[in-house]
């Protein structure tokens, strides 16, 4: 590929490679506005829970999460 400054000319690669990089770029893209849109409502929401759990409130600080201490067996 003929890459200049981190681009890549697509008029000078065969056209499954260039189909193939359009489809990967359609969904890097697609992935990032689906990330946007869910921090957007992320930011909306006032309390998150997930199986009962609150894990995100936008009312107070969350809780440090403490781990346990690993056990080993016998």
């Amino acid at each position: 590929m003929n890459a200049v400054n981190g681009r890549i000319a697509l008029l000078d690669i065969p056209e499954s490679k260039r189909a193939r990089l359009v489809k990967e770029a359609k969904e890097k893209l697609r992935q990032k506005a689906i990330e946007a849109r869910m921090w957007r409502w992320l930011l909306e929401v006032n309390n998150l829970t997930i199986n009962g759990y609150i894990v995100f409130s936008n009312n107070r600080q969350p809780k440090k999460v403490r781990h346990r201490k690993k056990v080993r067996a016998l």
